[in-house]
């Protein structure tokens, strides 16, 4: 393991906004869109030493997957 990677494809991550979803017409908002499920990675700096998170690993799981 060495430092970032980069992916080998570009992905098209504004496709998960909730303005993506967001329905318009005549140029009136009409909808107000939601695209379902979000994950995401929190992480606090509680002694306020300024030191940064690198995440060497996540797994994702369905519901479908069952319990960790």
């Amino acid at each position: 393991m060495g430092g970032v990677q980069a992916l080998p494809i570009e992905l098209d991550a504004t496709v998960l906004s909730d303005e993506h979803a967001d329905e318009f017409h005549d140029g009136q908002l009409r909808l107000l869109g939601f695209t379902g499920a979000m994950l995401g990675l929190w992480v606090q700096d509680l002694d306020g030493s300024g030191v940064h998170a690198d995440f060497a690993h996540a797994t994702y799981r369905t519901s479908q997957d069952g319990p960790a």
